[in-house]
This record gives structure tokens, C-alpha cells and sequence, in this order.
């Protein structure tokens, strides 16, 4: 190993939390001697008389099924299968990502009854637990805790038109794939995954009937109590700091609500700050900001998630013009005309960053219900130059130092040395807010070069000071990354930036320079656009930019 990868594992694995490696340890130990498999029952459990519910509308799905072929359609690539359908073979020929939506299910949701019969029982044949590596995919902790649900949520709404022998078959299948969850929960990471496995066993634990079932719900419980207070920030907002799974929790909560019984745990209270945080990170166009990993439609969109909200507690999240969500970093402001939306946070808990991307102290910018000021999104969570790009600083709205990132990303989720973020100061107005904010992600470059971004937002733009202090005159620069339908037009001073009706005029002490660039709106999905590069010269430096709406 080079003495850059020794680092990277260095910082990794020191910012992990001693329970989580003696976890991740015990798995290894389990699988290696094949003991984290689970029998399954020889006869059909029982089900609670009253089979409960979830408050979420199904799912669309873009699969579509024929007499004798499937076409599977994930992360906007689409398989065409026979059936049965050969689930090994597809899980070897698409990307890990891919193959867990296959195992997901959530399709089945808009599928036929009959549709969803016969799927099912094919994939209980074509998935055994026994299946060499099956738990890197289909018998993953995480897609059972998927996959359960759904077929337990789906199950009370066709029970009545479900053959009985499918039914026992499937309930076989369901029990034993939850004794394997309980056995192997994500424990090991933490987050939005063990969120997932709780969701599961609480279902569960109101599906069936026996001891089994009231051990699974009391464990949850348990677990859910500990980890509302672990994963969700005073502000409200999600700890992996993601908007995008943000929302993906959020429907979690609430799928959580339908099945907790007693809340004794304060359950309702985190769901009403999170819907708060989910409303501020929510722009005009109805779907989340893409700071982090995430997509535009990677779940259900926060409008949704919201009417669902309000239809249960009969309030919904006030619209603020200004807002701070001072523990997750992001600050913004929401006018008639326009929504901006800064970062000025970690990328999330140093023990679990794997969805962190090099955005400290970017922005977004919504116009007119459209996209103006994008972030770069993510393409894929394959490893690659896709995955490097999506992560690293220069596809951000922020300040690169000597070419480098904020954070030391390696691999599809990892970090070494990683950068932390502080607000040092923020006042809002009536039309906007002033913030400044830092971070350290450069403090191992010599001389220790600190970047501190000043943003004055207001109803007419954006304006920004960068600062770069010290340092041992490394090359700075800044981009801008604008939504795939902005016009640019050079003028004698900047730029003319132009979508739709409105115009904005970019103007910097800087040099600057257009690029042809990608945008990542969606997973499997890129789009042509610009970037603009500002060229702030070498450290120490100061520079700004203004963006101001002309119409």
C-alpha cells in the first residue's frame, strides 16, 4: 500500500466508533461459518387479526411486465428479463446499486395482484439464503428491510384476492427473512440503513402474532428510542446531513408511526422537527436539494411526504423567508421570485460520512420554480471517475485549494482526512441573511490555508466575498455550476445569465472562464451544462462575485 493510501485507512478507521468494528468484526465471523443464516419455519406464522397499514400512496414504477418478460427499469436503466426470471444473473451483469433496487421490490406495489403473486414466488425459488455471497444482495440486511415491508404492507391490502397457498408460502419466506434481519442488523454502520432494519421489525412485530413477533416490536422499539436521539439533529435535520435522505428517513418515521403503538419514546416529536427541516431543504419545484449524495426523484418526493404529514397531524411546516438549521449547516432564504440554500456544515458525523460530498460552503439557487445555481448530483455509487467527480470540490459552488478537495473521498464511500465546518456568524433580515462560515479541510497543506466565505443574500442575489488566509501560494479557484438551461451570454464586464424570463449579470474581481460540464440531476441520468470558473490567483487571496437579478 502507498503511504497515501496508509493515510486515507489511517484517518478512516480512526474516526470509526469501537462498537462499530467489533460489529463489523462479528459479521465477518458469522458469514465466514456460514451463522448468520436463518431456518425457515415449517409451518404458516400467524397474523394479527388487524393487519396494519402504511399512510404512504404506492410508488410508480416505470418496470412494466409482458406474458413471459419482465423489463426492469432502475436508476434510469432498463433490463429486460424473462421469467422466471434469472435473479443471479442480473445481480452479475448491473451495478450493485441496480441490483438492490431488483431486490427492493417497491415495484411490486403498482403491479397487479396476480402480478405480484407470481413474482414473489419466483423470487422466494430463485433467492435461497444458502445461495453463495446471497447476503451481499438479496439476503442484505438492508434490502429485506426493504423488501419486507413492502410485501407485508402489500400483503394487507390484497390479502383478500391472495391464493392461500401463495400466502402460506410467503409468510414462511417473510418470517424467516426477519429472524435473519434480527440477527444481522446494520449495526456496524448505523444511520439511515439500521433506521431500515428498526422499520422492518416494527412491521413485523404487528404483522405476526407469538413471542417472535413481541420480541421484534420490543426490540425496536428500544432501538428507535436510542437512535432518535443519535440520528436526528436539534434542528431536525437527518445527521448524514443528506436532503435527499433526509426525506428517504422521514417516510421511514412515518412508516414507523403507523406500527409504534404506545409512543413513549418522543417519536411524534422528532417527526414534527424533521418535517420542519424537510419543508426549509425543499426547493420551489417540490423535490430536495442535492447537497451530498442524493437525487432529484431517489425517493418520494418531500411535496408528498409533506400532504402525508399534514394529513396525519393536520398542520403543516410553516414557509419561513429566512431559516437556519445551525446543526446541519444549511441556512437559506425563500422569497416570491427565488430560493437560495447554503451549506455551511460538516458532511456529517466524522463516524459516518460515506454520503459526504466536498460542498462546505456552497450555495444553491432556485428562480422562478426553476433550477438556476445546481449542485452536481450523483450519477452512480459504482467506483470510478463518475463517483470521484460527484464527490470532489471543484464540481461544487465553493473554493478548491492547490487542486484539491475539502475531504480525502476514496473509493465509492470512504473518507480519510475529513474537513469540519463552523458558522462564525449569521443575521438574518427581512429579506435575506449575511453568513460567514470556514473550515479546516486545507490545514494539512503547508502554511495552513483557511478558506472563510462571506455570503450577503437578498431579494435581488447573491453577493460573496472569499477569503483564502495564508498559505504557501497554492492556485485558488471557485466554480459556479449552472442549471442545465441557463444561457451565457460574455459581456464587457462578466456575464449575462439568462433562463427563461429572468436574467442574472455575474460579475467577479477574478478572472473568468466558461467550461462544458456535465449535471447529475438523477441517478443514471447526465445533462449538458456550464460552469463558470473564477481564477483567484495563489494564497493568500481575496476575491468576490455578485449575482444580481437584472429581471
Amino acid at each position: 500500500m502507498t503511504r497515501a493510501g496508509l493515510s486515507q485507512s489511517w484517518h478512516f478507521l480512526r474516526n470509526l466508533r469501537r462498537q462499530q468494528m467489533m460489529w463489523r468484526a462479528a459479521y465477518l465471523i458469522k458469514r465466514r461459518f456460514n451463522w448468520h443464516r436463518a431456518p425457515e419455519p415449517s409451518i404458516s406464522p400467524g397474523l394479527q387479526t388487524k393487519l396494519p397499514e402504511t399512510f404512504l400512496p404506492a410508488r410508480p414504477t416505470a418496470t412494466r411486465i409482458g406474458a413471459n418478460e419482465i423489463v426492469f427499469s432502475f436508476l434510469n436503466q432498463s433490463v429486460t428479463s424473462d421469467i422466471p426470471v434469472d435473479w443471479e444473473s442480473l445481480e452479475s451483469t448491473q451495478s450493485h446499486l441496480w441490483a438492490f433496487n431488483l431486490h427492493y421490490m417497491e415495484y411490486l406495489e403498482a403491479l397487479d395482484t396476480t402480478t405480484f403473486q407470481r413474482l414473489v414466488t419466483d423470487w422466494i425459488a430463485g433467492n435461497p439464503v444458502s445461495r453463495q455471497s446471497s447476503w451481499r444482495t438479496s439476503w442484505s440486511a438492508y434490502t429485506i428491510s426493504l423488501r419486507t415491508v413492502v410485501w407485508m404492507q402489500q400483503i394487507a391490502r390484497r390479502k383478500p384476492s391472495l391464493n392461500q397457498e401463495f400466502l402460506d408460502r410467503t409468510l414462511r419466506s417473510l418470517y424467516q427473512q426477519i429472524h435473519y434481519l434480527e440477527r444481522n442488523l446494520e449495526l456496524d454502520l448505523g444511520g439511515n440503513h439500521l433506521l431500515k432494519n428498526i422499520k422492518a421489525l416494527l412491521w413485523a412485530g404487528q404483522f405476526f402474532c407469538g413471542n417472535d413477533a413481541i420480541g421484534w416490536h420490543r426490540k425496536a422499539k428500544h432501538l428507535l428510542a436510542r437512535e432518535l436521539k443519535e440520528q436526528f439533529l436539534p434542528d431536525g435535520m437527518h445527521y448524514e446531513r443528506s436532503p435527499a435522505y433526509h426525506g428517504q428517513v422521514f417516510a421511514d418515521l412515518l412508516d414507523c408511526w403507523a406500527v409504534i403503538g404506545e409512543d413513549d419514546i418522543g417519536l411524534e416529536r422528532v417527526i414534527h422537527e424533521a418535517a420542519e427541516a424537510l419543508a426549509a431543504t425543499t426547493h420551489p419545484d417540490g423535490l430536495p436539494s442535492l447537497f451530498n449524495d442524493g437525487g432529484l426523484h431517489m425517493a418520494y418526493a418531500p411535496s408528498d411526504l409533506l400532504d402525508t404529514y399534514e394529513s396525519l397531524f393536520n398542520r403543516r411546516p410553516q414557509r419561513h423567508t429566512t431559516f437556519a438549521l445551525p446543526h446541519a449547516g444549511y441556512y437559506g432564504y425563500r422569497s416570491g421570485r427565488f430560493y437560495v440554500l447554503a451549506d455551511c456544515g460538516d458532511i456529517g458525523p466524522d463516524y459516518l460520512v460515506a454520503h459526504g460530498h466536498g460542498d462546505i460552503l456552497a450555495f444553491e439557487l432556485t428562480v422562478e420554480g426553476r433550477r438556476f445555481v445546481v449542485d452536481q448530483g450523483v450519477f452512480e455509487y459504482a467506483p470510478g471517475d463518475k463517483r470521484d467527480f460527484s464527490r470532489a470540490t471543484s464540481s461544487h459552488n465553493t473554493v478548491e485549494i492547490n487542486g484539491a478537495s475539502q475531504c480525502d473521498f476514496f473509493g465509492s464511500f470512504r473518507v480519510g482526512r475529513r474537513a469540519h465546518a463552523r458558522c462564525l456568524g449569521y443575521t438574518p433580515h427581512a429579506e435575506g441573511f449575511t453568513l460567514t462560515g470556514t473550515h479546516d479541510g486545507y490545514d494539512h497543506l503547508k502554511g495552513r490555508p483557511r478558506h472563510t466565505r462571506t455570503f450577503e443574500i437578498s431579494k435581488v442575489g447573491v453577493r460573496i466575498t472569499d477569503d483564502i488566509s495564508s498559505g504557501h501560494r497554492y492556485p485558488v479557484k471557485a466554480s459556479l455550476l449552472l442549471g442545465p438551461d441557463v444561457k451565457v451570454s460574455r459581456q464587457e464586464k462578466g456575464f449575462d445569465l439568462t433562463q427563461g424570463d429572468t436574467k442574472f449579470h455575474l460579475e467577479s474581481s477574478a478572472p473568468l472562464a466558461i467550461e462544458d460540464t456535465v449535471w447529475f440531476p438523477d441517478f443514471g441520468i447526465e445533462k449538458p451544462t456550464k460552469r463558470i470558473i473564477f481564477d483567484y490567483g495563489h494564497s493568500p487571496t481575496q476575491h468576490h462575485v455578485s449575482l444580481i437579478m437584472q429581471s
